[in-house]
């Protein structure tokens, strides 16, 4: 199973433009009427994508690339469906706030000692 994204010739790509980076993004389209759409990918799917340069006028493969790999597309979920309990929270994570909690405490203890040698 496959579809065609866009034809058409190159100025008529709406490619964004990043610093010495060209890119086209595939599924931008949200309300895809025509056959060739460049409409929303299902979430949750695996694709894999093809770029093909085709002459306008013998209507020929000039160039092709080959197949990517499998793309596993991700699925969305509400932000209330997370679950923030403490058992699902990584070490590195414990372990940094431990270490800034300690960091601010003797911070403040200095700020503290330097304020009352003022006096």
């Amino acid at each position: 199973m496959y579809y065609i994204t866009k034809l058409g010739r190159p100025i008529d790509f709406s490619c964004d433009q990043l610093p010495a980076i060209r890119y086209f993004r595939v599924g931008a389209e949200n309300n895809c009427t025509a056959i060739n759409c460049n409409g929303i990918l299902p979430s949750g799917s695996t694709v894999r994508v093809k770029y093909l340069l085709i002459d306008p006028v013998s209507r020929s493969v000039v160039s092709e690339s080959q197949w990517s790999k499998s793309i596993v597309l991700t699925t969305t979920r509400s932000w209330s469906s997370i679950d923030e309990s403490i058992e699902n929270r990584s070490g590195g994570m414990v372990v940094i706030t431990i270490i800034s909690s300690c960091l601010l405490a003797v911070l403040l203890l200095l700020v503290g000692v330097v304020l009352l040698l003022d006096l």
